[in-house]
């Protein structure tokens, strides 16, 4: 049985209880496990992840059930302290010995130190099957840094509910689990903590490419939406993508599965994205939003999140873009330029002929990482030669030819030269031989340099 709890990994993790989980356990007793309310916790540090209760009906759990209390690999139960890292953590992992410590007062029954079971006397007035004063009524077992076994040792009067709480207030967060952390209660089929698993509806982006300030209609990742049972999906649901403030939705897109419809609209100041339902499934849909557009101002870099909320249950914060700045930024009739953020001045300036843009070779080169040493100049050929990425591309002044490692292209330009002495190069066709990545703004007549 997995509690699931949506998540943003960086420098923070948002855990979002999505609903109170009922499983079926033996026949006529159920089992109901309530996760944790929202907490905001640190990857890469020991974080207190909060309560997940359980309430069992009576008869439904009896001496020799037990379950395995596991969290994904890279995770640690652990005794250090709030904000410890990974070190630290694995240094003192929460042993046996201290799982199977024991406090018992009148009102409870605690198992364990930093991380612990809490088995209240009574709860709204009735007894607690599992509290029997200072009798050991579970036992735990450490199995590994992120797993612990719970074995109930003692009868149980088949009459009483049981109630329990598993804290886990001292775990170390691993990155990279995609778009949920779970809890796994894991117990064999005839034990009373065994569980039909119940999965919830769930969104998560698969990727995160690459895009760039100040471009267009930029591609995200792929958005999936996947319905955890068939009807689950109601008509008129909605699913809300928020992007930060200095980024707008310019393409929204739309998918159909088993009878459940998808589709979008975008709000006026182009931040949220409302995706409605309709209709209801045959068999659990699988939603996938493809080729979404954004635009992202230059100030904003780093990963891009979107957050998702609404009426659907689909909630939590997704890695959708990593977001970079141009490497560099040229305007055409300007002979200053922008390198890494930082402005600079050429002696010539880019200008447009027959319809093509043409840069000057050294300013160029030099924003590719393009050394001296790999550009050769044949003043007897009037030739150039670049070498970049173990590719050697050719040009020679005046003529239409280009060589890419010995291949002839025709292009319909030729490099020429101008005062003071600068070869200047024909953009398309030179980014293309060295495989480069540029993007033509024709509004604010720049080239800017991406990759």
């Amino acid at each position: 049985m997995k509690i699931r709890r949506m998540v943003s990994f960086t420098t923070a993790i948002l855990l979002v209880t999505m609903a109170t989980m009922f499983f079926a356990a033996r026949a006529g007793a159920v089992a109901i496990y309530e996760p944790p309310q929202v907490k905001t916790v640190r990857a890469y540090y020991v974080n207190d992840l909060g309560r997940i209760s359980g309430q069992f009906t009576p008869g439904t759990l009896q001496k020799g059930d037990c379950a395995y209390l596991r969290f994904p690999d890279g995770f640690i139960w652990t005794t250090a302290h709030i904000n410890a890292e990974q070190a630290k953590a694995a240094a003192v992992c929460q042993s046996t010995e201290e799982w199977n410590t024991m406090e018992v007062t009148p009102d409870n029954a605690i198992y364990g130190t930093s991380n612990y079971i809490r088995v209240p006397a009574q709860i709204s007035g009735a007894a607690n099957g599992l509290y029997k004063g200072t009798t050991p009524v579970l036992h735990f077992t450490r199995q590994k840094d992120n797993e612990v076994l719970m074995e109930i040792v003692e009868d149980l009067d088949p009459g009483l509910e049981c109630f329990l709480d598993i804290n886990a207030t001292r775990v170390y967060v691993d990155r990279g689990h995609g778009a949920y952390v779970s809890l796994t209660i894991d117990a064999p089929g005839d034990s009373g903590f065994a569980t039909d698993p119940s999965l919830y509806n769930r969104v998560e982006c698969l990727e995160a490419p690459r895009v760039y300030t100040g471009i267009p209609a930029q591609k995200i990742g792929t958005v999936v939406i996947n319905e955890a049972e068939a009807g689950r999906f109601q008509e008129g649901q909605v699913l809300n993508l928020e992007l930060p403030a200095g980024a707008k939705w310019v393409k929204l897109a739309a998918d159909s599965s088993h009878y459940v419809t998808v589709s979008g609209s975008i709000s006026d100041d182009g931040r949220m994205a409302q995706f409605r339902f309709s209709g209801e499934s045959s068999s659990p849909a699988s939603l996938t939003l493809r080729d979404m557009e954004v635009f992202i101002e230059p100030e904003l870099t780093g990963i891009l999140k979107v957050k998702a909320s609404g009426s659907a249950g689909l909630v939590g914060d997704l890695d959708v873009a990593d977001v970079a700045s141009p490497v560099a930024i040229f305007t055409v009739g300007d002979k200053n330029f922008v390198v890494d953020g930082t402005k600079g001045s050429m002696d010539v300036a880019p200008y447009i002929k027959e319809d093509r843009v043409y840069l000057p070779l050294r300013y160029f080169a030099g924003v590719l990482g393009i050394g001296d040493d790999q550009i050769i100049w044949n003043q007897d050929q009037r030739c150039v030669e670049i070498n970049r990425n173990c590719k050697v591309v050719k040009l020679t002044i005046d003529s239409d030819m280009l060589y890419v490692d010995n291949t002839e292209v025709q292009m319909d330009v030729a490099p020429e030269i101008i005062a003071p002495g600068r070869t200047m190069l024909p953009l398309r066709w030179v980014t293309e031989a060295l495989d480069c990545n540029v993007y033509w703004d024709e509004d604010t007549r720049q080239v800017k340099v991406l990759s």
